[in-house]
């Protein structure tokens, strides 16, 4: 059964000039999450659950944001393109939730893909999937948490990776972050994936998260999973493509989307 609060008040998320309404709340483990959708799509046999970047947890190197959430959402661009059942699944205090009594600045800093962070996700996706059939897709620290989601979401068929950071101890210490928890987590996921379904979509000029930054990831992943995109960064030119990257994501090839498989040679 759906577990899903009304939000009286609609609000909208403006992604690219398009309202995408909040359709409400579901209770995951240690915290709620806002839930975005368009208030008209299909019924359809899988649903695609999004799961945003990791916005803004600072505002600036020493200074944490109160609200994490991004201005403009990447995934909730994606939503537009896609004509499948799909959803974006908020992560803990964004959306206007920083102020709830189980937030705290460090589940959008330092613990973002904590154990806490990811038990919480895996619960609010059961209760608003239903059981049915999920292809996570996850952007930036979003792709990290799909990956740890997918290893223990029953219902999970396919997860889908776009510029994330998978070795995120190689990624804060190249750009000299403070170090988040999760790379065990995420390594370990992977190798629990081996036998679903998956691609990793990597921008070949990505400063943020550069190729090379999870090659150790990468070669013990399944072959033809890994999918470089020439010319793509970490923001440019995920939406304007992003009907081809749909298209391989229903057939599982990179090809499809116009990318190139990393044989290890990237960098």
């Amino acid at each position: 059964m759906r577990v899903l609060r009304t939000v009286l008040a609609v609000a909208v998320v403006l992604a690219g000039g398009c309202a995408i309404p909040k359709l409400g709340k579901v209770q995951g483990g240690l915290f709620e999450h806002v839930v975005l959708a368009p208030r008209a799509q299909p019924r359809s046999q899988v649903i695609h659950l999004y799961i945003g970047g990791d916005g803004r947890p600072f505002v600036t190197p020493d200074r944490v944001a109160t609200d994490p959430t991004p201005a403009r959402s990447m995934v909730t661009r994606w939503l537009q393109a896609d004509t499948t059942e799909r959803y974006v699944l908020g992560r803990p205090c964004y959306h206007g939730l920083a102020g709830d009594p189980s937030c705290a600045p460090r589940w959008w800093t330092t613990q973002r893909y904590a154990r806490p962070v990811v038990d919480s996700l895996v619960l609010a996706a059961q209760g608003l999937t239903d059981g049915r059939p999920v292809v996570l897709i996850g952007y930036s620290g979003g792709g990290t948490l799909a990956v740890m989601m997918a290893a223990r979401l029953s219902n999970a068929v396919g997860v889908v990776t776009v510029a994330a950071n998978l070795a995120p101890d190689a990624w804060t210490d190249l750009h000299g972050y403070t170090p988040v928890a999760g790379n065990a987590d995420v390594e370990h996921a992977l190798t629990q994936l081996s036998r679903m379904p998956q691609l990793h979509f990597a921008g070949g000029h990505d400063q943020n998260v550069p190729v090379s930054i999870n090659r150790g990831v990468y070669g013990h992943l399944p072959a033809g999973t890994v999918c470089v995109m020439p010319g793509f960064d970490h923001t440019c030119c995920w939406s304007r493509r992003w009907k081809r990257v749909l298209a391989a994501i229903a057939d599982w090839r990179c090809e499809t989307a116009g990318g190139q498989v990393w044989i290890g040679t990237a960098s």
